[in-house]
């Protein structure tokens, strides 16, 4: 850490509780513990798991087909022992690493060749080596993994006891290092994985060990539904992709979770998530990009909602004009147009990590077409990284190009803004919506950002006014589809989208600069952006986007 994030640093430690702090504090020190024990006496660490393999006849399997996934950021793994586990386009501590060791692209492989892969992990990546927590021992890589092997082991039919002593052995023994070592201190879509892989080693194990992880798994789900997923049923970290994953998890846990508080809990909370994953479910099937996420690193929403139904679960009806309350997203949708505005929190109050500095962007889908795009995630590690978290990337104003929030590393934020609706007035063909945010206010002359939309039909005003300020410079900006062809007018400008023509009539000066947009992890696709001069703050202007 460097020396100028100690006070963002300060600021976020404000925003979690001290119970999450203890935690992390402790799995810290024993990490490092850990490795020094390793190093002077080898072995002594290692415990084996108090659980014996139940037929594999009797694993669960997910309820959904494998997804698969044979690469990892572009970098395909040949699945021939020896295998590198550290390789170099896979650093420590990166993305490309962990998905390396989640083992996903081993549903793609024959019997043959996952068993192969399978021995050569057992005997090659052992815990407790330098860096393990970030790599092949990170719990949400072993969570993943497990998972996968416990799903494949169970539906790969041709597999032979005899070969398989070492691999279920390795997986109790993963198991029993999870359940001493879950994400507590982090929570979110890592604690349920963590949850998930308890409850499935509950499932295909027994023994005094397996008991606990079920046990454990489902004290935690308790508490974790009633903190993960609020009334409006979006996922707490608020990135509809994530939702789609943490969804998913759920319904993998529905038939693994016996009778009783746990699973009544369960089932209310996908109730409630079935009708967010409609909502925030663009009408070209993928999610909207509203903070981290890509438009394929989830399953499909409709997929997700079919499972849903096979379980027992009504298909949910997403109204015209409807509101996620807890989330702040406001949208109108008619046929395949849709319409939403992001007015709420960064993220979750403790676990920022996915969360954007967006708050009162715009998002506008015409005809299924993503027409005024969000921005997207290139990479979670690299010099993007800050760049598609900033306010200037969204949809929305910034005073001197500054950020409504205070972010830093590649996860964390210090200092947020807290939002004020002022109105909210559904319309049979649309909506008005204003609302406020102090993500400036620390500012000279403690600026306020306020913003109507009115949407009607397929013509949006927005109205972008800096209450207070001292000069600041004010600039809302629109990131276009690259499709997108733009004309500028004296007044504004004209938008040529495929069959459309997009009129924008505004009171700002008017400019078109190029831009990038990342609809998917390491994909990026030149576009355009507009940028609208507001002038100095306090300030206001008006623009209109009408189909002609």
């Amino acid at each position: 850490m460097q020396a100028r994030d100690l006070g963002p640093l300060l600021r976020m430690v404000q925003h979690v509780p001290p119970r999450q702090l203890a935690r992390r504090a402790l799995l810290q020190a024993k990490r490092r513990a850990r490795v020094a024990l390793e190093k002077a006496a080898p072995g002594t660490l290692r415990r084996p798991a108090r659980a014996v393999a139940r037929p594999l006849a009797q694993w669960p399997v997910s309820p959904l087909q494998p997804r698969l996934d044979d690469a990892m950021l572009g970098h395909a793994v040949a699945p021939v022992p020896p295998i590198d586990w550290a390789p170099e386009w896979a650093p420590p501590n990166t993305l490309e690493r962990i998905r390396l060791h989640e083992h996903h692209w081993l549903k793609s492989l024959s019997d043959a060749e996952f068993l192969a892969v399978l021995h050569d992990w057992v005997a090659r990546v052992p815990p407790y080596g330098p860096g393990y927590w970030v790599g092949a021992w990170n719990a949400f890589a072993l969570s993943v993994r497990v998972a996968v092997w416990m799903d494949q082991l169970a539906r790969r039919e041709a597999l032979h006891d005899d070969v398989l002593e070492p691999i279920l052995q390795s997986l109790a023994d993963q198991l029993a290092w999870l359940a001493r070592n879950l994400e507590t201190d982090l929570g979110g879509n890592h604690l349920v994985k963590n949850l998930l892989a308890l409850r499935w080693g509950a499932a295909c194990f027994e023994g005094p060990d397996a008991v606990r992880w079920g046990e454990l798994a489902d004290e935690h789900l308790i508490t974790q539904l009633a903190i993960q997923v609020p009334d409006d049923g979006l996922h707490v970290e608020r990135s509809p992709a994530y939702h789609l994953q943490v969804f998913e998890d759920f319904l993998a846990l529905l038939p693994l979770v016996p009778p009783g508080t746990a699973r009544g809990a369960l089932e209310s909370a996908l109730e409630r998530m079935a009708y967010a994953a409609a909502f925030t479910t663009a009408p070209d099937g993928g999610p909207l990009l509203l903070g981290d996420g890509g438009l394929t690193m989830a399953r499909p929403a409709r997929e997700l909602l079919d499972a849903y139904v096979s379980h027992g679960g009504e298909r949910p009806d997403v109204p015209a004009v409807a509101a996620l309350a807890d989330a702040g997203l406001y949208a109108f949708r008619d046929g395949s147009d849709l319409v939403v505005v992001d007015a709420g929190p960064l993220a979750a109050e403790a676990l920022p990590a996915h969360g954007h500095a967006d708050c009162l962007a715009l998002t506008w889908v015409l005809d299924g077409e993503r027409f005024l795009v969000d921005q997207g995630v290139y990479e979670y590690q690299g010099d993007t990284r800050a760049a598609c978290r900033s306010t200037a990337a969204h949809n929305t104003m910034t005073l001197d190009d500054l950020d409504q929030a205070e972010l830093f590393g590649v996860f964390r934020a210090g200092r947020r803004w807290t939002v004020t609706r002022h109105a909210w007035m559904p319309r049979a063909d649309g909506f008005v919506l204003t609302a406020s945010h102090d993500g400036y206010a620390h500012l000279p002359g403690s600026p306020v950002h306020r913003r109507t939309v009115e949407v009607k039909g397929r013509r949006i005003r927005v109205e972008d006014r800096v209450e207070g300020g001292q000069h600041q410079r004010a600039v809302s900006r629109l990131l276009l589809h690259p499709d997108v062809t733009v004309r500028i007018l004296g007044s504004g400008a004209i938008l040529h989208f495929h069959d459309h023509e997009i009129d924008l009539r505004t009171t700002a000066a008017v400019r078109v600069v190029d831009a990038v947009w990342w609809p998917d992890f390491g994909e990026e696709r030149p576009t355009q952006r507009l940028e609208l001069d507001l002038g100095r703050a306090p300030c206001s202007a008006r623009f209109t986007l009408q189909v002609r």
